[in-house]
């Protein structure tokens, strides 16, 4: 009877004491995240890493009390990494051993903030020459496309951009690559216009602020055409609400331009602008005779056909300094 009560004792004995090698290899790990004011900080993140491996073991997010959990963790040495957006990251060694450690207590605090303030030497931006007036309107080929033009007439509408107190009775001064002149310029051949480029200049009789200079496009060294039409009629127009009836009207613009290189060498090279805008404009004009012994006469005169026609060609050579011909 000894004998078989000591055999009972002894496997108890085991059973106890394998059981709790096997709970004490596996503990739980907790904390709870916290500023410096002593609340809680919920949403950070908390990662379990162990020093022997470069992956993180496990992650997670702290709950609305600022709790963090990690079960099951096996003893050994651990970093845990807490993280949080406007806050400095908080890293702890942590070694786990047959015990489950203490709840940890994890302090974060606010994050530096940093403002940088460049500053810059100006100088550079004060500049006597008239190419680097700030005042100046310049327009290049992208805003001349995007801009609103009534009957394709691009100087018309930049006219509306001039001083008026500069440009007197007689309207602004108009200037085609350096050159004054009253004809009208066609779009197609616009490169890019500036208003005010140079103030004071002593060339010019007006100052830059009632002058419109153009500089139109130059020849390039392939082969590049382009053909445009525009066209106008009364039956697409909206009728005047102060009129009775819509006018009879109509327009046809054509253009196009064609430029490439000149010889074998590719060192000069043409550019050639065409533009034609008869106008069927079929508007009456209006005699109103006013006779001392009589009322009003009107009478109503046929309508005039008008055309215009304008040619452009230039001459660009790259063999020396820049040097344009122009008819």
């Amino acid at each position: 009877m000894t004998h078989v009560l000591f055999c009972i004792g002894l496997i108890l004995t085991l059973t106890i004491t394998l059981t709790g090698q096997t709970s004490s290899g596996v503990v739980e790990v907790s904390g709870v995240v916290l500023n410096t004011s002593e609340e809680v900080i919920p949403g950070a993140s908390v990662t379990l890493r162990r020093n022997d491996l470069s992956k993180p073991l496990t992650a997670a997010t702290s709950d609305a009390r600022g709790s963090f959990r990690f079960s099951r963790v096996a003893s050994g040495s651990y970093e845990i990494e807490i993280q949080k957006n406007a806050f400095k990251p908080a890293v702890i060694q942590l070694t786990i051993g047959a015990r489950a450690p203490a709840p940890l207590r994890v302090v974060l605090s606010v994050a530096d903030l940093r403002e940088e303030v460049a500053v810059e030497d100006r100088s550079g931006h004060v500049n006597t020459d008239p190419s680097e007036n700030l005042d100046v309107v310049k327009l290049d080929r992208d805003a001349l496309n995007n801009l609103p033009v009534l009957g394709n007439d691009v100087i018309g509408a930049l006219a509306n951009l001039v001083d008026a107190s500069s440009t007197g009775s007689g309207g602004a001064t108009v200037l085609v690559d350096g050159l004054e002149t009253t004809s009208k310029v066609p779009a197609n051949m616009i490169q890019e216009v500036r208003i005010n480029q140079n103030p004071y200049s002593a060339e010019f009789a007006r100052p830059g602020r009632g002058r419109i200079e153009v500089i139109t496009k130059a020849g390039i060294t392939e082969y590049h055409g382009e053909f445009g039409f525009i066209f106008r009629d009364a039956h697409l127009d909206a009728r005047n609400a102060f009129a009775l009836e819509r006018p009879p009207e109509q327009r046809r613009i054509y253009e196009g331009t064609l430029t490439g290189p000149l010889g074998a060498g590719k060192k000069s090279s043409f550019f050639f602008s065409g533009n034609r805008s008869p106008s069927g404009s079929k508007s009456r004009r209006i005699r109103v005779a006013t006779p001392a012994s009589a009322g009003l006469i009107c009478r109503k005169w046929p309508p005039i056909p008008e055309a215009a026609s304008t040619i452009f060609f230039s001459v660009c050579d790259r063999s020396s300094p820049p040097n344009w011909s122009t008819n």
